[in-house]
């Protein structure tokens, strides 16, 4: 069984991915389902540790 990831990790991830698909579309293009593409999460982890884009 594969150990579970620690919310930091999950958050740094989504971070990570935020700012490269920002710095690829801009700010207003960028959409939270690429995000969360890049990032292997879900839109659930964005709303837990961020609520939204902004």
């Amino acid at each position: 069984m594969a150990k579970r990831e620690d919310g930091k990790e999950t958050r740094r991830r989504l971070l990570n991915a935020a700012c490269e698909i920002f710095a690829q579309k801009g700010y207003h293009n960028a959409k939270v389902a690429d995000i969360c593409k890049r990032a292997g999460a879900n839109v659930a982890s964005v709303n837990y540790y961020f609520r939204d884009k902004a």
